[in-house]
């Protein structure tokens, strides 16, 4: 995705046979005659549906939380803050991550079963999901919670996922705030500065937007219009043209 660090980025591509960019405000930075767009590569599992549920959940608006693949402690300190109010309204998936030093699965596995009982149906703590698992949240999800990387962010806008992210603040050359901001941008999500987030803020915001789910369902064919659907083809296309030209 296109990010503040572009000038690293432009010294780096002089050594570069092809550029592969994924959207087309990037095209502009890179030299024309090896620049091609052929968009971010989304795992194809994502777009088949399982037959079977994978997950049991009552009747009711579903969250995703992620944090990406190591998760994010600082979002999931404040999801813990405010399960039981998420609990009462809406159905939440949270994907932790696995890192050591916060511990946060087995936290949250031990405040899971302290709910009272109709709570913890509507509570799947995980620290990862499996591609299947991830397809069907994608197709049924009301509202994704998470940080703004890149692959996250592009399938947001490949699947029309109504977000709301915060950026994590130390990404390099602010990526993530930039990759936020094109979600706010197409109407599908919101951005929330992590400096000034509040569990209060989270909650009511959360709120909000699941009360306004429709709005940012509009939005959803103007996300996917700024995407491409057969990126990994594209991308394989230019690494077979490099590989039979110096063949």
């Amino acid at each position: 995705l296109l990010n503040k660090s572009w000038k690293t980025l432009e010294k780096i591509a002089k050594f570069a046979k092809k550029i592969c960019v994924s959207f087309a405000d990037s095209l502009a930075f890179f030299p024309a005659s090896k620049t091609i767009l052929t968009g971010n590569p989304v795992r194809e599992e994502l777009f088949r549906q399982a037959r079977t549920p994978p997950f049991s959940l009552p009747s009711a608006p579903l969250i995703y939380i992620t944090g990406g693949s190591g998760g994010s402690h600082t979002i999931n300190m404040i999801i813990e803050s405010i399960l039981p109010k998420l609990l009462t309204k809406y159905a939440v998936i949270h994907q932790t991550g696995n890192v050591r030093e916060y511990n946060d699965f087995d936290r949250l596995q031990k405040i899971r079963a302290t709910l009272p009982k109709e709570q913890q149906v509507g509570y799947i703590v995980r620290k990862f999901l499996t591609v299947n698992e991830l397809a069907w949240v994608y197709a049924h999800v009301s509202l994704l919670v998470g940080r703004c990387g890149a692959n996250t962010v592009y399938e947001i806008l490949t699947f029309g996922i109504p977000s709301l992210l915060v950026p994590l603040p130390w990404a390099a050359g602010g990526e993530q705030e930039e990759n936020g901001n094109l979600v706010e941008k197409v109407g599908l999500g919101v951005v929330l500065v992590q400096e000034t987030l509040t569990p209060a803020t989270l909650l009511s915001t959360i709120t909000r937007m699941t009360g306004e789910h429709e709005k940012y369902l509009k939005a959803k064919d103007k996300g996917q219009g700024i995407v491409t659907r057969d990126a990994g083809k594209r991308v394989m296309s230019v690494l077979e043209g490099i590989k039979t030209h110096e063949g």
